[in-house]
């Protein structure tokens, strides 16, 4: 894949997860919510692209996904966000499965050998990772 073209790819996908995100948005009047924030100094948002064919067109089924998100995503990450998503990879419409955590810089070894594993065993050319750095985050909780 052309840079310009994972370039206008993860700005797609960043532009449409802000959407989401503001489009759960909404006016409550209950009492004010506390933040908790984080200052960052070593945590980056991740985002894995993984494409739900095989490198000969054959689909991975619903429940080849699910094992592999069970066994591989949420052993080793407290937490994920998961999209799903249409890509083009080569000039070639593909499904996608968009996986967004926020993780400690030492995770990202993991993060490799995850994306490293689901390109062995499901057939794939490559599997695309994108780190991002974050200057913070919060949680907003209530009373």
């Amino acid at each position: 894949m052309e840079i310009a073209t994972k370039t206008s790819l993860v700005r797609w996908v960043l532009a449409l997860w802000f959407m989401a995100m503001a489009a759960g948005c909404s006016v409550n009047h209950a009492p004010q919510a506390t933040t908790t924030e984080q200052p960052n100094t070593t945590q980056v948002m991740v985002m894995i692209y993984f494409g739900m064919a095989e490198h000969d067109g054959t689909p991975i089924s619903q429940q080849r996904w699910l094992e592999f998100e069970k066994h591989e995503l949420a052993r080793h990450f407290e937490g994920f966000t998961l999209f799903d998503a249409k890509g083009y990879y080569q000039g070639q419409a593909e499904v996608s499965k968009v996986v967004l955590i926020i993780i400690n810089k030492s995770q990202l070894e993991t993060v490799k050998n995850i994306a490293d594993s689901y390109r062995q065993q499901f057939n794939q050319h490559s599997v695309m990772v994108t780190v991002f750095n974050l200057q913070q985050w919060h949680f907003i909780k209530g009373d």
